[in-house]
């Protein structure tokens, strides 16, 4: 039987505790798969967020201040693996706010 290879957590902006207070998201096999669960954490927080006439700047200002950065370690909790959640909120927004 195949195990997770990757756990996916991640910390709250508006909090400044430590990264035991990280919330954990779920395992995962790949880091592809995991690296996809980040951008839905970070996708979903955008989309339920946005409001009507909010520009894209407002709309990352909100996140940076509010969202969760997600962030992908090892099971084994010996990596922790890029996932640019900064950047990748700092592009969507563009292209949710286009909409």
């Amino acid at each position: 039987m195949n195990t997770p290879e990757f756990i996916v957590k991640a910390s709250d902006n508006s909090r400044f505790d430590t990264a035991e207070s990280d919330y954990m998201y779920g395992a995962y096999m790949t880091y592809e798969e995991a690296y996809a669960k980040c951008e839905e954490i970070v996708e979903d927080f955008l989309m339920s967020n946005k409001t009507e006439g909010m520009s894209a700047e407002e709309l990352y200002h909100h996140y940076i201040s509010f969202g969760e950065e997600p962030y992908i370690v090892s099971v084994d909790g010996s990596e922790c693996l890029p996932f640019p959640a900064i950047n990748y909120a700092k592009e969507q927004v563009k292209l949710i706010c286009q909409k």
